[in-house]
Order: structure tokens, then C-alpha cells, then sequence
């Protein structure tokens, strides 16, 4: 039986929790927040025996714990990882592994040197609309019947995350530090530019990279960023190529305004073969029962390869990956050097933008 703890109980915490109290080789052990009403709600509702207001009170009371599972603030994701992993913990932390590469390198090579278990919830790739895209780039490319993708095109406009109807325990706490959390920006990049873009590159670390995940995940070859525009959190694009493609990244960040005048989540990719065209409309984050849906289209019409109702939800797909590579040794979906690359990747698009 796997012994967890996990950190963070806000919204997305608390939907972890709920797919983890499912799954019968685990054991939910603790629960840490920086709020204690909500931690103390939140512990009652899943019955967790030992709840916390800090993640290093948890670690101090030694509770023989097998896995620390993060979902804090993405601020204090990596110094919250790092003290997991220093625990001898393996670690499941949400996406992203860190806020640049340096650290999410730093993180790499702690887990390494532990021989540790480091996994990173990118739920597209555990997503089943998203593996049967996959499926079929990789028997197309085996068979050349649609010739070479020459075009790509990734988007995500934000907008409703999540379905309001399904509320999650909240409470009226105001969110805290905790501790004094890793450093956002890389230290590659000058002071003054640093701060004047320091509230577009947290956005785009914290939500793009689901997509440039999702880019490394179809093109796992080197891809080159020949531009870069994202000084407008509205309006940003990126070119880049591989060998063979072109890839168009378009992004905007539409969450800013009041939740009902929020439009609806828009994300997907569309993939242009020779002659074929595979589109994928991925689901809101937070929306369990979606996954993408995805379309083929040829000279004969329109074929829907999936509807985009999931019967097994990413979320319990890549928490049921996490413990199975605990106990056996299972390949992690989106481990911690997959998930590095996805942070070297944004630091080359951010190093063509300055």
C-alpha cells in the first residue's frame, strides 16, 4: 500500500483527492495547506487521519510516507518538490515541473541522485482523445499513405476552466506564501525585462506549457523558434520548424475578466498532412468527464476518430500511471526529464521574443 501525502487543497487538489480515494494500492495519509480551514475541511470530506497548515510540518512528523503528491501554487512548486524529493519522497507534482528550466533541472537531478520517482501531471497525454491522435500520426508515418505533416498548428485561448455546477470546498482565507518560494523568472534574462515581463511569462509557463507539452509529445525532434511575439497576453504567437514542419503556437489569455463574461475554453491542434488534416479540440482542464476530440478530414469528408466523452478521465489515467511505477517499475507517463524539456523548450521561444 502506497502512503501518501499530498499537498495543497484547493480546487485542483481536491479533485486528485477524489480520484486517489478510488484507487485501492494507495493510502491518503496527510494533507498540508497554508489555509487551515480549508485544509481541515478538506481532510474531513476525504477522511485524511493527519492534515497540516505547511508542507514542512508534514515532512517533520515523520509518517512513513511513500509519495508526496503537489498541487500547491505554482510559485512554490519547485521549493515544495525539492524538499519532497530530500525526503526521500516520490513525488507527483502538477504541471509545470518548475517556473524556468534551471530549476526544473535542479529538481531532475535531485530525484536522480535519490533514485526517486519524479512525475508531472500533463493530463493531455493521458488523455484518450490525445492518444488516438497519436496512434494515427504514428501509423500514417508508417505507412506514407498521407505523406509528411508540412503544417502544424497549436492554440489555447483560456476561458471557463471548469464546470461551475460541480463547486469545490472553499473558504474565505486569504492565500499565503508559506515560505519563501524558487525565483519565476530565469536568471538568463536582464533585470529590466524581467519585470516588464514577468506577468506574461508566468502565464505562459503555468498554462502554454500544457501546449508546447503537447507539440514535444507530436514533434519529440528538435524544433527551432524562428519567432516570437508575446508581449501582448491577449495576442501571442510563435513559429516554429522542424526538419519537415512548420509549427504556429497562438495564444491568449482571456480569463482575466469576471467568470460569466468568461468565453468558452478554446484549445486544440490541427496537424496538415500531404493530404489529410487531423484536428484535435481539446477539453477545458478541469472538465474530468472530456477529453479531446479529435477529426479526421480527407477528400471523402469529415470522420470522428473520437467524440470527446472519455470513459477512463486523464486525471485518474496518470494517477493510476504515478502508482503503478511505484510499485512495478511502470514507465511514468510524463516524467520529470519530459517535462524538462518542455521548460527548455519555452526558454528558447522566450530567448527569441527578448
Amino acid at each position: 500500500m502506497i502512503r501518501i501525502g499530498l499537498i495543497g487543497a484547493g480546487a485542483v487538489g481536491q479533485m486528485h483527492l477524489s480520484f486517489l480515494a478510488q484507487q485501492k494500492n494507495c493510502e491518503l495519509v496527510a494533507l498540508a495547506d497554508l489555509r487551515p480551514d480549508l485544509g481541515r475541511l478538506v481532510a474531513e470530506k476525504f477522511e485524511l487521519p493527519h492534515v497540516f497548515q505547511s508542507h514542512q510540518a508534514m515532512l517533520e512528523k515523520k509518517l512513513d510516507l511513500d509519495a508526496a503528491w503537489v498541487v500547491s501554487h505554482r510559485h512554490q512548486t519547485s521549493a515544495i518538490v525539492s524538499d519532497c524529493l530530500k525526503a526521500n519522497l516520490h513525488v507527483f507534482t502538477e504541471k509545470p515541473l518548475a517556473m524556468n528550466s534551471e530549476h526544473g533541472q535542479k529538481l531532475v537531478n535531485e530525484a536522480k541522485k535519490r533514485n526517486l520517482k519524479l512525475a508531472v501531471g500533463y493530463q493531455r497525454q493521458s488523455d484518450e482523445g490525445t492518444l488516438i491522435a497519436l496512434e494515427f500520426c504514428r501509423e500514417a508515418a508508417a505507412s506514407g499513405q498521407y505523406g509528411p505533416i508540412s503544417f502544424a498548428r497549436f492554440w489555447n485561448f483560456t476561458g471557463k476552466d471548469r464546470d461551475p455546477k460541480i463547486p469545490s470546498l472553499m473558504t474565505k482565507e486569504e492565500r499565503t506564501s508559506g515560505l519563501n518560494p524558487w525565483p519565476i523568472m530565469p536568471q538568463w534574462m536582464p533585470e529590466a525585462l524581467a519585470l516588464k515581463f514577468k506577468l506574461n511569462y508566468d502565464r505562459f509557463v503555468n498554462v502554454v506549457c500544457h501546449d508546447i507539452n503537447l507539440m514535444n509529445l507530436f514533434f519529440p525532434e528538435f524544433k527551432e523558434p524562428v519567432f516570437a511575439e508575446l508581449e501582448n497576453p491577449l495576442a501571442q504567437s510563435v513559429l516554429l520548424r522542424t526538419k519537415n514542419t512548420l509549427i504556429q503556437l497562438s495564444t491568449g489569455f482571456h480569463e482575466l475578466s469576471e467568470w460569466d463574461k468568461r468565453l468558452p475554453w478554446d484549445e486544440g491542434f490541427e496537424l496538415r498532412f500531404q493530404s489529410a488534416t487531423l484536428t484535435g479540440q481539446v477539453c477545458a482542464p478541469l472538465i474530468h468527464t472530456d477529453c479531446t476530440r479529435v477529426e479526421l478530414i480527407t477528400n471523402r469528408g469529415r470522420e470522428v476518430l473520437h467524440s470527446g466523452k472519455c470513459k477512463n478521465p486523464s486525471f485518474e489515467n496518470e494517477i493510476k500511471n504515478f502508482l503503478a511505477a511505484i510499485e512495478t517499475k511502470t514507465p511514468i507517463t510524463v516524467d520529470g526529464e519530459k517535462a524538462l524539456r518542455d521548460l527548455e523548450l519555452i526558454d528558447q521561444i522566450w530567448r527569441k521574443m527578448i
